[in-house]
């Protein structure tokens, strides 16, 4: 099924057989991760850009500007003053997604009710800095991430688990 343009070739229309998505869609550069969780996906590229696609209706596909819009298809996040920021990771957890970019700080956004985001917010709509109110955590260098239902953990270079 392609509820939601959750598979992201850019149609609503059923598929029952798998379908290529158009590498144009990534501006040519190569995937190199995937996440998805319940009904939206993230991709990273080779070059650490971070596309999201999908249910656009929780702000975790992290287009604040596109509204609660579904995307068909796969759109560059933006992250806002930081056009240069590049990404090592990302994790897709139910309504909420996660980057981790290359100074190892983790960004959020969507639904975060129990704390997902790592910040006091129920609802982040573009990507902001996860654990800012936790000098303690910002301080940490993050390798890893992984979400899930309605929680986020982080591995960080010294072997902590954070969650």
């Amino acid at each position: 099924s392609c509820s939601q343009g959750v598979l992201g070739n850019g149609s609503l229309l059923k598929q029952t057989n798998p379908c290529a998505i158009k590498p144009s869609f990534f501006s040519g550069q190569s995937v190199v991760k995937l996440s998805t969780f319940h009904t939206h996906c993230i991709a990273l590229t080779s070059a650490g850009h971070v596309y999201t696609w999908g249910n656009g209706s929780t702000n975790a596909l992290g287009h604040p500007k596109r509204g609660l819009k579904d995307l068909y298809r796969p759109t560059r996040v933006e992250f806002e003053h930081n056009e240069d920021l590049t990404f090592l990771d990302v994790a897709a957890g139910y309504d909420f997604s996660l980057f981790l970019d290359n100074d190892g700080k983790v960004w959020s956004c969507g639904k975060g009710s129990y704390g997902q985001l790592g910040n006091a917010k129920a609802t982040v709509a573009a990507p902001a800095k996860a654990w800012e109110e936790f000098p303690e955590l910002m301080q940490k260098d993050v390798v890893r991430l992984s979400a899930g239902y309605q929680h986020a953990l982080a591995f960080t270079v010294d072997k902590k688990l954070l969650g």
